[in-house]
């Protein structure tokens, strides 16, 4: 498995020309702003009797299958993996697998990354796409094609190769995207064009992305659009399924475990660059939403081993 360096380096698309953003439907204008950060990538032929334990990973895990069989659990949902189909398990959600021995091996293509809207939103999420799509040949070998040019680029780390990978990260995103509407019909799901109506509220993302460590308050994100904080809590519920302010703990709680991963900071340092303070607050943080101490998550989730 190839890693990226360590520091944050995002490739984000950018606005072209006016026509780009100003003349497309209101989802595609939020998904302009869509960034890819690829972690790690890698090939993996499984042994028999192989497993998966349980684990939740910080990031999204993608398996592209090109043979064997595999049965995992994401989310206490069960699913098959077959050759021929994709596994997308999203982050900071449980994920374990198991090879029974009298199935073929299973073999992967193994993907690593992060993907946000406006640096904030869960893009996949908000695309609606599934834990488990079944794809053709064809689409399997462009998915498959795309992974190896990632990592290719990680392994030759010749100049400019981070921004090559999350391209391609951002390319392979969109070929699923496609391919799940195909299997939709070729109509965007009904949560799709509700979430469109989040292109509202994006001024207040960029200010979360800027300032989430400065103590934003309610009053703050709300003077942002002019509305009453009230109004807003409610409109921002409403499209985001969270009030502002649990919001923005959870982005803020999501840097902090990114740093503690892709960075060597002490813990103290991160703790003053995410808005807690005091480490001790981070620390009470960890221990109530993970279970175990930061520097125990860093330790966990460093370098995550194949797959």
């Amino acid at each position: 498995m190839f890693y990226p360096d360590r520091a944050p380096v995002t490739l984000t698309q950018r606005r072209l020309t006016g026509a780009l953003v100003d003349g497309c439907p209101p989802f595609e204008s939020l998904l302009v702003n869509v960034n890819c950060r690829v972690l790690a990538a890698g090939w993996f032929p499984s042994q028999p009797g192989w497993h998966l334990n349980r684990r939740v990973m910080p990031h999204y895990v993608l398996f592209v299958c090109v043979g064997g069989t595999a049965d995992f659990v994401v989310g206490g949902e069960p699913y098959r993996l077959t050759s021929g189909s994709v596994l997308l398990m999203p982050p900071a959600v449980p994920q374990e697998g198991r090879h029974d021995p009298s199935d073929p091996p299973m073999a992967v293509y193994s993907l690593h990354f992060t993907a946000r809207v406006h640096g904030v939103l869960d893009a996949p999420a908000l695309l609606g796409l599934p834990v488990l799509m079944n794809s053709s040949r064809e689409q399997i070998g462009r998915l498959v094609e795309a992974v190896k040019r990632i990592i290719s680029e990680l392994a030759a780390r010749e100049p400019g190769y981070v921004l090559a990978a999350n391209g391609e990260c951002l390319r392979l995103l969109t070929a699923l995207w496609r391919q799940h509407l195909i299997q939709a019909g070729g109509r965007l799901p009904d949560h799709a064009i509700r979430s469109a109506q989040v292109a509202r509220l994006a001024p207040v993302f960029q200010v979360i992305q800027a300032r989430y460590a400065e103590g934003l308050t309610l009053e703050d994100m709300a003077g942002v659009l002019h509305l009453h904080p009230t109004y807003f809590s409610t409109l921002f519920k409403r499209l985001t399924g969270l009030p502002p302010v649990h919001f923005l703990a959870r982005y803020r709680l999501d840097r902090a475990r990114e740093l503690l991963v892709f960075t060597d900071q002490p813990v103290h340092e991160i703790a003053a660059l995410t808005g807690y303070g005091d480490p001790s607050h981070l620390r009470r943080e960890f221990r109530r939403r993970e279970g175990i101490s930061p520097r125990s998550y860093r330790e966990a989730k460093t370098n995550p081993a194949l797959p």
